[in-house]
């Protein structure tokens, strides 16, 4: 039997690890290591984006702390056997998208996940709207001109020939935005919101209201949702167009359809059915 993905990362063996990874992305694998802390190992074996994630994360930190809202924080770097490495605080509990699934008050979950989305908008803010996570950043005074942007170099990576969508935002107080805020992102701990996880290339500064509205999106695509606890996020999310959203998130993740067949079974639609050439 051929050895699993993560058990062939160079610096598997040396570390002693002999369990599966937390989590993994398309970026990194993410191990639990003893002390309440957790190891990334980035799947290029590349410093640079680990660089790039420390530095986000260093630079979020004080506004995380006066907003309340706990995020990774990184403790030490490294490299084995060529392999770069960083160790973070392991964030308490378990992703949202389980804790769904094993409690019987969900909505008492629903509402402290919403409220941490607005919260987040808290944590940093600027004169202009810009990436964060990506290099070189696009940047714009203008938040329609921005997030048209976004949607448009991703929608040229797809190769698809789709007008970039409005998603009718772009002109409120700029915030930190967290454009993968979804239950797998968000950590649960005795019923309270103890994490929010993954800050990266979909970190942004711009209309803070987006990440309210990605967060009843991602309640959306789970098949166990109600229609209840559908109408209480969208409830929570504050004035936004949950529909022009949903299509322009489809654009700025069309890049990624290709290679994930569930994100292009919504994404596509919402584009047109156009398939990427």
């Amino acid at each position: 039997m051929n050895a699993a993905p993560w058990a062939a990362a160079p610096p598997y063996g040396a570390f002693g690890l002999a369990e599966p990874p937390l989590g993994e992305g398309g970026e990194a694998w993410v191990f639990a290591l003893p002390g309440d802390r957790v190891l990334r190992i980035p799947k290029s074996g590349s410093q640079e984006g680990l660089s790039a994630r420390t530095a986000l994360l260093e630079r979020l930190a004080p506004g995380a702390r006066a907003a309340g809202v706990p995020i990774p924080q990184v403790l030490e770097a490294g490299a084995t056997e060529g392999w770069p490495w960083i160790a973070e605080r392991r964030l308490p509990g378990v992703p949202m998208g389980q804790a769904l699934s094993r409690v019987a008050d969900r909505e008492g979950l629903i509402r402290p996940y919403m409220e941490m989305a607005h919260r987040l908008g808290d944590i940093l803010t600027g004169a202009d709207h810009r990436e964060l996570g990506y290099v070189p950043p696009l940047h714009d005074a203008r938040g329609p001109a921005f997030l048209r942007a976004l949607a448009a170099r991703s929608l040229g990576w797809a190769g698809m020939s789709v007008a970039p969508p409005d998603p009718g935002l772009g002109d409120a107080p700029i915030g930190l935005v967290h454009l993968d805020y979804f239950p797998g992102n968000v950590m649960v701990s005795d019923g309270e919101i103890s994490g929010v996880i993954d800050f990266g290339y979909a970190t942004l500064l711009t209309d803070r209201r987006l990440t309210p509205a990605v967060a009843v999106l991602s309640l959306r695509f789970r098949s166990d949702a109600t229609g209840a606890e559908l109408a209480l996020a969208e409830s929570l999310a504050g004035e936004v167009d949950i529909a022009a959203v949903r299509r322009w998130l489809a654009a700025y993740w069309a890049f990624a359809a290709k290679d994930d067949a569930e994100l292009a079974a919504w994404a596509l639609p919402e584009l047109g059915g156009q398939d990427a050439g």
